[in-house]
């Protein structure tokens, strides 16, 4: 479990490492952002492929640690 905002940023980035964008490559991050509905808080990373340029946003909801650091 996740204790702060500093946990919750590594385990995102494990994420992706751990879910590559095709068979042996990682996604590359662009640009990461927070993004705010309402109350909640969410981390937006945009990555792209390096090996077929497709790009993609993940979401992960922040909300318990956001600002809590």
């Amino acid at each position: 479990m996740m204790r702060n905002e500093t946990d919750d940023v590594a385990w995102e980035y494990r994420y992706l490492a751990f879910h590559p964008c095709d068979k042996d490559t990682r996604w590359r991050l662009i640009h990461q952002s927070v993004v705010k509905q309402g109350e909640h808080a969410y981390d937006r990373l945009h990555v792209v492929c390096p090996t077929t340029k497709a790009e993609r946003d993940f979401y992960f909801d922040n909300i318990a640690y956001f600002g809590k650091l």
